[in-house]
Order: C-alpha cells, then sequence, then structure tokens
C-alpha cells in the first residue's frame, strides 16, 4: 500500500501526529516514516469534557499543552514516505 500511496488528505488535518490506539489498549503512533513510528502526541487520560463545541477541541488543546516537547516544528516533519499505521 505504501509505495502505491502518492498524496493523503485528512478531513481533520493537524500540524501534529496524534496518538492512536490499537485493539489491545496500546498506544502508539498514527504515522509511521519507512516503517518507524512518528513521535506523536498522547492524549490525556484525566481530561474531561467542557462546554465547548466541538468538546473534543478540549482534549486536543490539553493534550499539547501537557506534552509540548512533542509538539515539533511542521517543517521537521518529513514530507514523503508517510503510511498510515494498523
Amino acid at each position: 500500500m505504501a509505495e502505491s500511496l502518492r498524496w493523503f488528505g485528512g478531513d481533520a488535518p493537524s500540524d501534529v501526529v496524534w496518538a492512536g490506539v490499537r485493539p489491545d489498549g496500546s498506544v502508539t503512533s498514527h504515522w509511521t516514516l519507512g516503517g518507524a513510528p512518528l513521535p506523536f502526541v498522547p492524549l490525556v487520560d484525566d481530561w474531561v469534557p467542557g462546554g465547548e463545541v466541538p468538546a473534543f477541541v478540549g482534549l486536543y488543546d490539553a493534550s499539547r499543552r501537557s506534552s509540548p516537547q512533542r509538539v515539533v516544528a511542521g517543517g521537521d516533519v518529513p514530507r514523503t514516505g508517510w503510511a498510515r499505521s494498523s
């Protein structure tokens, strides 16, 4: 699949790679480069939704604040060779 992937467009684009949760409950990167997981911003465990709409925006804000070292400049992320991990 990755060899034939020419581009990818997301319906919720982001400037960071977010954590993905596997069926077994383990947390990993949603994306890989050359088979290696890309650094990702983990989602905070203790977040409680507030009144904002959409509610999940608060989760992303809290997660970014809790792991600022994981938020890298967009220019630091390679633009080719990505593959979605499962």
